[in-house]
């Protein structure tokens, strides 16, 4: 079980680095990957799933939550892979929200960026 724990974590990395690999920043350029924010939960023990495949995309849906004044996580554009369903864009930037059906929650976004040609962590 602890096997199966790790392998949903490495398999949430890699579809955002899938994800990431492929994306485009707001002005249309090839998006560079700069510092991340990751953060994770499930059980310590998934032993079973705890949900259906089919009721988490309208879970994500109707848990939305307002974040300065969008959704998080932004639900345009929601997609399901196996076990899992996945909003891409969550926070409008580079960035996922993956919930799947052994209980794990999964969000990354970058956090570096360039704000008033600073380059850097914003504030």
């Amino acid at each position: 079980m602890r096997d199966r724990r790790s392998s949903l974590l490495a398999r949430a990395k890699k579809r955002f680095g899938m994800f990431a690999a492929r994306g485009t920043d707001r002005t249309g350029n090839k998006t560079k990957m700069g510092s991340l924010l990751e953060l994770c939960g499930v059980p310590r023990f998934p032993a079973r799933p705890i949900c259906e495949h089919e009721k988490l995309k309208p879970l994500i849906i109707s848990t939305a939550v307002d974040w300065r004044g969008f959704n998080f996580p932004n639900v345009r554009d929601i997609v399901s892979q196996h076990e899992s369903t996945i909003a891409l864009k969550a926070t409008e930037d580079l960035s996922v929200f993956e919930a799947n059906i052994w209980g794990m929650l999964f969000y990354c976004t970058q956090i570096e960026g360039n704000s008033n040609g600073t380059p850097g962590i914003h504030l």
